[in-house]
């Protein structure tokens, strides 16, 4: 299976609403580049895995899993699902969960969706440290 290597990239308006997504990387045999970055966004990077809708998963992705909430992210071991809790007054990063122990051969991860992201949805990020 050939990887696909892209990213995207948030378009905020001047006020920090959401606009939309740039996308950029190696895309249908051609080379695109990233826009020039104005007040610091993330460019995130496609897992290469997809949902049960056939939906591509990428850092800062929302998904429900089981009827539970995490965010996608990824550290130098690879992609991971973070659970949140409440300690002292604050959430913290609780339960980190392997992207690759829920992905099927296919490339589909087992009983995913993604419900939104830290970008579109920032307040679903709250919820999820809830």
């Amino acid at each position: 299976m050939k990887r696909e290597i892209k990213f995207r990239q948030p378009i905020y308006q001047k006020y920090g609403k959401f606009i939309r997504w740039h996308y950029c990387g190696f895309i249908d045999g051609d080379f695109i580049l990233p826009l020039p970055s104005i007040d610091g966004e993330e460019i995130q990077q496609y897992t290469g895995l997809k949902d049960i809708k056939d939906s591509n998963i990428y850092e800062g992705d929302i998904i429900m899993h089981f009827n539970r909430l995490y965010e996608v992210k990824m550290n130098f071991n690879g992609y991971y699902l973070q659970r949140y809790k409440l300690w002292r007054g604050k959430f913290k990063p609780a339960s980190q969960y392997s992207l690759s122990l829920f992905t099927k051969p296919n490339g589909k991860v087992e009983e995913a969706e993604i419900v939104g992201n830290i970008h579109q949805n920032p307040e679903m990020l709250e919820r999820l440290k809830s």
